[in-house]
């Protein structure tokens, strides 16, 4: 379940590429920014 909502807020979507080949493509600082904004 965990991996489902980042995988959503990362991507928009429940189905997509493996999460750490789209975290090293958004960069650091834009994942982390996507999971913050899901957690407030």
């Amino acid at each position: 379940m965990a991996t489902r909502l980042v995988r959503v807020a990362l991507t928009g979507s429940t189905r997509s590429p493996d999460l750490h080949a789209i975290s090293q493509a958004l960069g650091a600082d834009e994942v982390l920014r996507r999971l913050r904004a899901l957690a407030g």
